[in-house]
């Protein structure tokens, strides 16, 4: 009895008649941790995405008008960046800017903003570095103001990380 199969096909040969029951993963694998996964899998193409073109994240707390509340803690790896106060002062600036067109008064608009914002970041370092690097946006929208520190200032410390 003649069974018409394709690659990754499992064929039950007896009892009975022989008949595909059942399909194994097939094709080139790759080992993700423990895990087998396809060539194609998202975990891959993030992996090599940032391999290639670097990774930022953007740490922002964003008031309820859509002003920055404190400056923007910025990190990022895999960018060729000389003159790291420069390339922080210039995605700085374009944070504010592109906040500043924004009112958070949904979640709808406050996703749009963090849409609006991946954009702008992957453009400034790309106009900057040449590099479209991952970018990861952590937003705060703080609806009253910040209690202020010990020492009576509101602003914080500015992080930047690279190496």
């Amino acid at each position: 009895h003649p069974v018409q199969v394709e690659n990754g096909d499992i064929v039950k040969l007896a009892p009975g008649k022989p008949h595909v029951f059942d399909k194994a993963p097939s094709g080139r694998l790759y080992l993700d941790g423990n895990m087998s996964v396809e060539e194609d899998a998202q975990s891959i193409k993030d992996r090599k995405n940032i391999s290639a073109n670097g990774y930022m994240e953007v740490t922002i707390l964003i008031t309820a008008k859509g002003n920055i509340h404190k400056r923007p803690v910025l990190t990022f790896r895999g960018l060729p960046v000389y003159d790291v106060d420069e390339f922080i002062y210039e995605l700085e600036e374009a944070i504010e800017k592109t906040t500043r067109t924004f009112s958070i008064k949904s979640k709808k608009q406050e996703y749009n903003l963090i849409d609006t914002l991946k954009i702008t970041c992957r453009k400034c370092a790309k106009d900057l570095t040449g590099k479209k690097p991952f970018i990861n946006i952590i937003d705060d929208i703080r609806t009253a103001p910040a209690k202020m520190g010990i020492d009576g200032t509101h602003e914080s410390s500015h992080k930047s990380s690279y190496e």
